[in-house]
């Protein structure tokens, strides 16, 4: 990806399938930003496939899923524990979405 100009962003990508910030905790920020289209789906990153899951007690401790943060991007956790970590991800990963 080429450097963008602070002062033009007309050249920034609308969305961007892949890792773009990780937080204190090891969440996986997205530039993707959510779709009713993928919705239900598994989002696939570095091998691994993960499930949607609207909150952390949805889903077993150390357990890794996907959902809508509160920016409307696609982000990745682990409840109790670090996606980057478990999930050995990197900024620039890259994400798709397959059908369940």
């Amino acid at each position: 990806m080429q450097p963008v100009d602070k002062h033009d962003l007309s050249e920034w990508p609308q969305d961007l399938a892949e890792v773009i910030y990780f937080d204190y905790y090891g969440n996986a920020m997205t530039g993707l930003r959510y779709h009713e289209d993928y919705f239900g789906r598994i989002l696939n990153i570095n091998g691994f496939a993960i499930k949607q899951a609207d909150t952390f007690s949805a889903v077993e401790e150390q357990q890794a899923f996907w959902y809508k943060n509160s920016s409307g991007l696609v982000e990745i956790a682990v409840n109790k524990g670090s996606a980057e970590q478990q999930l050995a991800l990197k900024l620039g990963a890259q994400i798709s979405f397959s059908v369940v």
